[in-house]
């Protein structure tokens, strides 16, 4: 039909992964063609348009006939006359369901959405008294079958969404479409998953939270300590406009990072540069708008170009860690590349669309950024603070491959004054507490006593960043008295 397929994929397929046996993939060197060898057009204007449209309708049909004996679609038969159609994981569910209550009505699995298949599901609603239609979010399924129904079968109940049975929000699982199947088909059963829900409700209250965090030696985290006490005791001054990206685990982190309001605004890949020039005419706040160096080229410039161009209040972090951090460390056009590409230099967009107030910060000496960050949210009009270090597990693997080692710290046990600044104020995943009590008495014969920060070797990185906030340790002259210092293999 060369047509676009697309495949929907729903957030529990997503999340799993297994062994996948592949037959030999033979690939076959690229070769370009001339762009007019298919013979088609793709001008989309007036006439063209419309004659496109009329072409695209009876594609439509074609798809829509071959779908009604597709083998994405079937039927698994049953005995009772009230049935289920459903799609998508759903049908996992549903199954697993059926077993539970030792039931076994028929099913109509549809692999295939759109078109719809009309003449499969009339065929299957056309006898039966009633159908549970199975659909994750939005009840299209449900609203097409009641349209087929009107004509093929109007005295039959359907059971979904507007119903009340189910709900447009969230996921499915066993127990929603238990409690759901054990009501319609009258089943009484053992099982009770809301008392399970509920124990496990409690056991889950005795863990301790693991919320997600950035990576140890993440750039992220050493901007946004620094950030954090720019702001320092004007927390309600400022609104947030954070964007997609590791540094969205800022709204996860809202109790560690709550003065920079990580809550106020997170929409979509690019939406803080535009809501932040909104934002900052229409409220008193002073406007920050955080941006990855990725979605700065994806979905940036128009956004940049507005702030020059109005001139707005608005404070806008450029996080520039080198790469495309959040879906695996791809390259984008701000990444040192090889001699086929060109790297864009960032701040070179920015002085020639126009930007003036232009600071470039390294993240990792975390305390010297504290005085821009102060600077730029004391002037009015726009600043820009590109925010610069590696993200920590692209900049690892390039370690690696040059040979060179990564360089953790630890902490002095001995002199440890156990003031834990550098957990309470870093939140490092590398760091935390040793199990045992010490205590150390310092020359000017004070007694600290307690339990000592303790970093992992493993899993340090070697930023160096909780050395420069411990306050017993000089990181620019360091000393034998430092409590933070470099491990030495």
């Amino acid at each position: 039909f060369q047509t676009i397929v697309l495949i929907r994929t729903t957030t529990r397929i997503n999340h799993q992964s297994t062994i996948v046996p592949l037959d030999p993939l033979n690939r076959t060197a690229f070769e370009p063609t001339s762009f007019r060898e298919p013979q088609k057009k793709y001008s989309t204007v007036g006439s063209k348009a419309r004659e496109y449209k009329l072409k695209m309708l009876q594609r439509r049909d074609k798809i829509k006939e071959e779908f009604e004996n597709s083998q994405f679609n079937f039927i698994k038969e049953g005995y009772p006359n009230f049935g289920i159609i459903t799609s998508g994981v759903s049908y996992n569910y549903v199954l697993e369901v059926c077993d539970k209550l030792d039931i076994r009505p028929p099913i109509l699995k549809l692999g295939t959405t759109y078109p719809l298949p009309e003449k499969l599901i009339s065929d299957f609603i056309k006898k039966l008294k009633g159908v549970i239609i199975v659909e994750e979010l939005s009840p299209y399924l449900e609203l097409n079958i009641k349209a087929l129904a009107k004509d093929i079968n109007p005295n039959i109940k359907i059971i979904g969404k507007e119903t009340g049975h189910f709900s447009e929000a969230f996921e499915y699982n066993v127990p929603i479409l238990f409690d759901v199947f054990r009501e319609i088909y009258n089943i009484k059963s053992d099982i009770h998953y809301n008392s399970l829900l509920k124990d496990r409700n409690i056991l889950k209250s005795m863990l301790p939270k693991r919320i997600p965090v950035f990576c140890p030696g993440c750039p992220h985290r050493a901007t946004f300590w620094a950030l954090t006490k720019a702001v320092g005791g004007k927390s309600s001054e400022i609104a947030f406009m954070n964007d997609i990206g590791c540094y969205s685990m800022l709204l996860l982190n809202n109790e560690i990072y709550s003065k920079l309001n990580p809550d106020d605004l997170l929409l979509s890949m690019g939406a803080t540069l535009g809501t932040g020039s909104g934002v900052s005419l229409a409220s008193k706040e002073k406007v920050i708008s955080v941006i990855g160096d990725s979605t700065f080229f994806h979905a940036g410039l128009p956004g940049m170009v507005n702030i020059c161009h109005n001139n707005e209040d608005v404070t806008v972090i450029v996080l520039d860690n080198s790469v495309t951090a959040m879906t695996g460390q791809q390259s984008n056009p701000n990444t040192p590349v090889g001699d086929s590409k060109k790297k864009i230099h960032i701040e070179n967009i920015l002085k020639g669309i126009g930007f003036e107030d232009l600071m470039i910060n390294d993240c990792f000496d975390a305390k010297n950024c504290i005085p821009s960050f102060k600077s730029a949210l004391e002037t009015k009009g726009p600043s820009i603070i590109i925010s610069r270090g590696p993200c920590a597990l692209w900049n690892d693997r390039n370690k690696r491959r040059r040979g060179e080692k990564i360089q953790p710290f630890f902490v002095d046990q001995d002199i440890c004054r156990k003031c834990h600044t550098c957990m309470r104020d870093f939140y490092c995943p590398a760091i935390n507490m040793e199990d045992a009590l010490a205590e150390y008495t310092d020359e000017n014969n004070k007694t600290w006593k307690g339990y000592s920060s303790h970093i992992s070797p493993e899993l340090c990185d070697g930023c160096g960043v909780c050395s420069i906030i411990c306050p017993y340790t000089n990181h620019e002259e360091r000393s034998a008295k430092d409590v933070i210092k470099p491990y030495k293999t």
